[in-house]
């Protein structure tokens, strides 16, 4: 065994010590300046565990991973707009009987493109989100389901006005005009989508005039911010 004349195990103590603090202050300067590599990280393995999921044809799980992924970018999403985002947990409901609809999930969760969809800002998950609302609709899925997924694409990318805008005519199809004029007074709380909001109400609600689901999807490919 190893012995140190005492002023040379104090000198190896000290220099470890000094190691490890500037060691340890680098590591939380880090993390407090590149969080956006922890939560792409942390995002981009829940989404693989969610397709490994969906490939083993376990629905429950690849939604539970899904749900994980959503929550790190929403939670993200809150640090940028901390007075416009609430405290939300993203909760995905499983389809309502339909075995079909079962089949619907895990092939479209299988079929994502991942790559795509971790990064931090992009609205590419969002899409999906919204994607998820219209099939539910389409396999006339409960009004809560269709609702709550679309209420998370908005939490993911509170810039597209696309979001803003089918949540309330969603709502507007569902005579709630109420909550469909309160989604639409939310998004005039963010400045990208602001004007095209502005216009919903002037031209749709205003004038008792509903859209069909998904009418803003065509735009999807051409939008940066609406």
């Amino acid at each position: 065994m190893l012995k140190f004349h005492p002023k040379t195990a104090k000198t190896i103590f000290f220099t470890l010590t000094i190691i490890f603090v500037v060691f340890l202050s680098e590591l939380i300067y880090f993390s407090k300046t590149k969080p956006s590599y922890f939560s792409q990280q942390a995002t981009l393995y829940y989404l693989k565990k969610s397709q490994y999921f969906s490939q083993k044809n376990n629905l429950s799980k690849a939604l539970k991973y899904f749900e994980k992924a959503t929550q790190v970018k929403i939670n993200n999403q809150k640090k940028l707009y901390p007075n416009l985002i609430p405290k939300y947990i993203v909760n995905i409901s499983l389809p309502n009987n339909s075995a079909e609809l079962n089949q619907v999930y895990l092939n479209y969760l299988n079929s994502l493109d991942i790559k795509q969809l971790y990064k931090n800002y992009s609205p590419n998950l969002a899409k999906e989100f919204f994607n998820l609302g219209l099939i539910n609709y389409q396999h006339n899925q409960s009004s809560n389901t269709i609702l709550q997924l679309w209420q998370t694409a908005i939490y993911l990318a509170p810039q597209w006005s696309n979001f803003h805008t089918e949540l309330a005519n969603y709502y507007f199809y569902l005579n709630q005009n109420n909550n469909a004029k309160e989604k639409l007074e939310y998004c005039l709380k963010f400045e990208y989508p602001k004007k095209y909001c502005q216009n919903f109400i002037k031209n749709n609600l205003n004038k008792n005039i509903k859209e069909k689901m998904g009418f803003t999807k065509a735009n999807f490919k051409n939008e940066i911010f609406q």
